[in-house]
């Protein structure tokens, strides 16, 4: 899916809450970082 924004409206910024904080650290270190259950080692992946 792609979005056109109209011109001059900026491009929104996800603010990071803290509990995102390894995902946004990842992606600055070019790493996908995604959450895995400890227990059943299930993939946790909430875009």
């Amino acid at each position: 899916m792609s979005t056109v924004l109209p011109p001059g409206l900026a491009r929104p910024i996800p603010l990071a809450d803290g509990l995102d904080a390894p995902f946004w650290l990842g992606t600055q270190a070019h790493e996908l970082r995604v959450q895995q259950c400890a227990s059943c080692g299930t993939y946790r992946w909430s875009p």
